[in-house]
């Protein structure tokens, strides 16, 4: 689980500081269930508390995740491909409304191309 207060890495503590508790919860899921260094957070939604972005290390793919007025729990997943350098456009490969945590963590193996840690398969 990615610890606020002790993590080093500073880029993650700033981004999720303000972030609501369900952009938390997900991010350390995703941390916890696929590992911290599976994704970079890169959050262009800095000022959406309910949002955030994760993008996979070879920066090919960014992979959005939103909460905002959803019920516990449920999700808007948006999954793009990353198209310039500067990564300030992207192309949407797709969108899914309301989902749960079982597909958020399908979408996320699929389009980020990572696989589970065998030791770390909780649910959130």
């Amino acid at each position: 689980m990615i610890n606020l207060v002790d993590q080093k890495e500073s880029q993650v503590s700033k981004s999720l500081q303000y972030k609501d508790k369900s952009i938390v919860s997900v991010v350390n899921h995703l941390s916890d269930k696929f590992g911290k260094e599976s994704f970079v957070i890169n959050d262009f939604w800095d000022a959406d508390l309910c949002a955030i972005g994760l993008i996979d290390k070879k920066k090919k793919y960014l992979f959005y995740i939103s909460t905002f007025l959803k019920k516990s729990g449920v999700y808007f997943v948006s999954c793009e491909n990353i198209l310039i350098a500067d990564r300030r456009e992207h192309g949407v490969s797709g969108n899914y409304r309301n989902i749960d945590i079982k597909k958020l963590d399908y979408l996320f193996i699929k389009h980020m191309g990572v696989e589970e840690t065998p030791q770390n398969s909780r649910q959130i």
